[in-house]
């Protein structure tokens, strides 16, 4: 439940707001958090679409309204950032285990086994979190005009990249052959260490940087950054675990250069 409950936060973290599956009774809240932001006029809330247009006729409600709007983004850079960095503790700590918890082994077990036949598709899909999507994905929003995004995902990924290396030194955790020998390795065996997943980090940075840019691509976008770690299992290159902690990193990098260098 506790690495469910994580991944549906990270998830939740991820996708824009009209895509969040949020309980109805956080709308109220929210509206609240909202406002004490400043990120709109309690008119906005109560008095419709009249109200907003009435606030929004002026040039001191256009000010604040682009004001509220640049301290709610950082907020929720924050929230995405503390979100990414306890996930990340409460992933790595079963890891210095001399062998993973049984749930672990069991999720993971559910999605390696499936069938071989899947190894055709899956392979492209996995391509999403290997590092030539990295400036692939740059140059793509770069033709959308974003280029002050496209930087930043190409610095981002290329962060995020290096950092996957240094976390995985550190750690030193084995990859699944090592605990399994009935692990089925499909493709080519993975070398160096297990935790965290570096493609993993880079499809949740890859795809975080990008939703901002082309909406119209946020729940593909999404499931396909989900895909690619439980892709990683499914190969049998990464734990449950490492693949968590690589989704973790990976928002802890968006999180950090949204605060930094905000657009």
């Amino acid at each position: 439940m506790v690495f469910v409950t994580a991944v549906v936060g990270l998830l939740t973290a991820i996708l824009p707001r009209p895509w969040k599956c949020v309980p109805w009774v956080f709308v109220a809240p929210n509206s609240i958090a909202r406002i004490c932001a400043g990120a709109h006029h309690p008119l906005d809330i109560v008095g419709g679409s009249n109200a907003r247009r009435h606030w929004s006729s002026s040039e001191c409600g256009r000010r604040r309204v682009t004001t509220g709007r640049s301290v709610s983004s950082r907020a929720a850079a924050r929230r995405r950032l503390a979100l990414g960095i306890g996930v990340l503790v409460a992933a790595t700590a079963p890891t210095r285990r001399d062998r993973p918890p049984r749930l672990e082994l069991e999720c993971f077990d559910a999605v390696n086994s499936l069938p071989d036949a899947l190894y055709r598709p899956v392979w492209p899909v996995m391509r999403f979190g290997g590092l030539p999507a990295v400036p692939a994905t740059a140059g793509v929003i770069w033709l959308t005009g974003d280029r002050g995004r496209a930087t930043r995902i190409l610095a981002g990924g290329a962060a995020t990249w290096a950092l996957a290396k240094v976390v995985k030194r550190v750690v030193r955790r084995g990859r699944p052959a090592m605990v399994d020998p009935n692990v089925r390795v499909r493709g080519p065996a993975p070398s160096g260490d297990g935790f965290v997943s570096g493609h993993a980090a880079v499809a949740v940075v890859l795809a975080a940087g990008s939703i901002r840019s082309v909406p119209a691509l946020d729940p593909m976008l999404a499931v396909l950054a989900a895909a690619v770690g439980l892709s990683r299992m499914y190969v049998g290159a990464h734990l449950p675990l490492d693949v968590l902690g690589g989704a973790a990193l990976g928002l802890i990098v968006d999180s950090s250069i949204e605060l930094a260098f905000p657009l």
